[in-house]
């Protein structure tokens, strides 16, 4: 009889035991035990039954053993989250977490008529805040400047710190450059200070260990300036000219054209002459071209380019700069100043040419030659002209041997050709042979007479 009971006694041990082990628990909506976020965003969590069936009452909050309470008013509150069975369940909101907010959170409650909790750890991860540091800065060339890298963090003030390009860090007692804690202080900025800084915010107090590093593009402005401001374009009637300026600025500049002796606006030239300008931004190179057809002798004047930017027009001590261009008249060059043979063979003759006295106010381009074979009967028909480089000869090939040929030399440059030189007349050599020049030649006669003299004495 007392086996009987110990044996009813154990197995009702056993099922007591399976009972626990088949109750509903309570679970949480997050997987993890110990949660972080980072401080300013929201927690919410709900707590509810592992099983659809089980009846839940008498479910509640806590922080560290402490009530958590109800309503839309608390920061950290509990708010109702009915769920099949559990009317009583609810859910944990914290908005714009704190440092504050850390600790143990348990969700306690009866389940299926058996207390049960389920509990996690809320870390709240210190963030560096960026309260004002733009990206890119610009100031205006020779200015005292302070960039600007104001941050903040909880619960210690970080410290700031620069660095030049990401490379050296800057000191607090540079004479230029140096570090404050308004911001980084660069007197006197030019050009050559601008580049990418380094604002690095890091803090090690009780808040922990946190670094946010912000890099800050300086830009520098300036005036628009012409490296040169004055030149000369030369050009000829019946040529498109396109007239170039470029200026060095930052914002890139604006360009206006002016014309004439009276400077007028290129509307008032354009109803005067009834000539139509063009103009032209390079997009690229941050250029402007004027670009017309000189048509008549009062094109040949002056033009000027005009050239503003943001930091002209704003600053009571700049004002725009200008480039003046002088469209100079050029014409064809003179014809040589003389055409001579030089050497001949069977098939070729060069000739000596002397260049014209005035190339026409522009470099010569070349000569042109053309040739025809003439005879006591008849002359032929001229060749087609063909371009020769500038020289002092120019070779003609391809000739017939023992044949008289007249030729007729011009010079040329970008505004023409200029008139041919007198009809020019040689004789080739037969066939293998070759002549000198005609001063040579009569060298060489009175050097053989010289001889003969000598010999018959």
């Amino acid at each position: 009889m007392c086996q009987w009971n110990r044996l009813l006694f154990a197995l009702g041990i056993i099922t007591l035991s399976l009972v626990g082990t088949w109750a509903s628990r309570l679970t949480l909506g997050i997987t993890e035990s110990v949660l972080t976020k980072e401080v300013g965003e929201t927690v919410v969590v709900k707590c509810k039954p592992d099983k659809e069936d089980a009846v839940v009452t008498d479910v509640s909050w806590t922080i560290d053993g402490a009530p958590i309470p109800q309503g839309q008013e608390h920061r950290r509150r509990v708010e109702e989250e009915p769920w099949n069975n559990c009317d009583t369940c609810k859910m944990l909101v914290i908005d714009q977490v704190e440092v504050s907010d850390e600790g143990e959170y348990e969700c306690k409650g009866v389940v299926d008529g058996s207390p049960r909790s389920a509990s996690f750890t809320l870390f709240a991860q210190r963030v560096i805040k960026v309260i004002n540091a733009p990206t890119t800065q610009s100031f205006q060339e020779g200015m005292d400047a302070l960039v600007k890298c104001e941050v903040s963090y909880e619960p210690d003030q970080p410290i700031v710190e620069w660095f030049d390009n990401g490379q050296g860090k800057i000191s607090n007692d540079g004479e230029k450059v140096f570090a404050s804690d308004k911001g980084l202080t660069i007197k006197n900025i030019s050009r050559t200070d601008e580049k990418t800084y380094t604002c690095q915010a890091r803090t090690t107090g009780s808040g922990g260990l946190a670094i946010e590093r912000i890099p800050i593009s300086v830009v520098v402005n300036y005036p628009p300036k012409f490296a040169v401001r004055e030149k000369a374009i030369k050009s000829w009637i019946g040529a498109t000219v396109a007239l170039h300026c470029k200026a060095e600025a930052k914002p890139a500049a604006e360009y206006m054209w002016l014309v004439g002796p009276d400077v007028l606006h290129l509307k008032d030239w354009e109803r005067e002459t009834g000539k139509v300008f063009e103009v032209m931004t390079n997009a690229t190179d941050k250029s402007s071209t004027l670009k017309f057809r000189v048509d008549q002798l009062k094109d040949f004047t002056y033009y000027y380019c005009n050239a503003e930017n943001k930091v002209s027009i704003e600053s009571p001590n700049a004002k725009p700069d200008e480039q003046k261009i002088h469209l100079l008249e050029v014409h064809p060059p003179d014809q040589p100043v003389d055409v001579k043979e030089d050497q001949v063979s069977s098939n070729t003759v060069r000739l000596q040419v002397t260049r014209p006295l005035n190339d026409g106010g522009i470099a010569l381009t070349g000569y042109k030659v053309k040739y025809r074979e003439r005879s006591e009967q008849q002359e032929g028909m001229w060749s087609a002209a063909k371009a020769y480089p500038v020289g002092d000869t120019v070779k003609i090939e391809h000739l017939n041997p023992s044949t008289q040929y007249e030729f007729e030399v011009s010079a040329e440059n970008a505004a023409g050709i200029s008139g041919a030189l007198s009809v020019i007349v040689r004789t080739t050599a037969g066939p293998g042979g070759s002549t000198q020049a005609a001063g040579s030649l009569a060298a060489s006669a009175l050097l053989l007479a010289a001889f003969t003299l000598t010999a018959c004495w």
